[in-house]
């Protein structure tokens, strides 16, 4: 008896009742407690055979797996749990300067016509230029230690003066002067897009370059911003 099955064959309990006594039936059902239909049991600390491989699959074999993949629709469901997954996620400081070395000086993936529509598409209510998007993660940004130690920085440079009137001390802000600072989030959602903005700007160099920063008077910054 090998025990493989053969077509026709009729199991031997078919159609009979009470087969097994309520304490195996009992822990049957405990043994599958937690366990989906179809999905093997990955003891923990298991490594994959092939983790940290290239090269494993054929071409071919990737074309079936995409092919596989093509017109697959998830339900509402499976996509909530997707994004609550994504929020979830912490990135460590050291995956985040991998991330930032990687993307410095990289040429952009999209092209210019690509990059138009994209900016078309978020203009008006969708866009970083309408205040009610930029205002939330303006107030997040500005409270953060990074900058604070940047607009720092620019004051001790200045000695404290607002280049526009300059007056010495008071309620003084640091401006972007080159890139504003809408330019500079829509620089972070282009180059970073797998990461969260506010993540984003923390290690985007460009952000934090002394450089691009001025000292101004708080109405004199006002009236800067008028301007533009």
């Amino acid at each position: 008896m090998t025990g493989k099955f053969i077509k026709g064959t009729i199991p031997w309990n078919k159609g009979k009742s009470e087969v097994y006594s309520n304490d195996t039936i009992k822990k049957m059902r405990e043994s599958h407690i937690g366990q989906r239909l179809g999905v093997r049991r990955v003891p923990l600390g298991f490594i994959p055979w092939n983790k940290g491989k290239t090269g494993v699959y054929s071409l071919n074999s990737r074309k079936k797996m995409s092919d596989s993949q093509k017109g697959r629709k998830l339900s509402e469901e499976h996509k909530r749990k997707i994004g609550l997954a994504g929020k979830e996620r912490k990135i460590s400081e050291e995956h985040k300067r991998k991330i930032s070395l990687a993307n410095t000086g990289k040429k952009h993936p999209h092209s210019d016509e690509t990059r138009r529509k994209m900016s078309m598409a978020h203009q008006g209510t969708n866009g970083s230029n309408w205040v009610g998007f930029t205002e939330p993660i303006r107030k997040q940004i500005e409270n953060s230690l990074q900058y604070k130690q940047w607009r720092q920085k620019i004051f001790i440079r200045d000695d404290f003066i607002c280049k526009e009137c300059g007056q010495r001390g008071g309620e003084l802000n640091a401006h972007h002067k080159d890139k504003t600072f809408v330019q500079l989030l829509e620089e972070v959602k282009l180059n970073l897009p797998l990461l969260p903005l506010y993540e984003g700007v923390m290690i985007y160099s460009p952000f934090w370059d002394v450089e691009n920063g001025v000292t101004v008077h708080e109405k004199c910054h006002k009236n800067l911003h008028k301007k533009h």
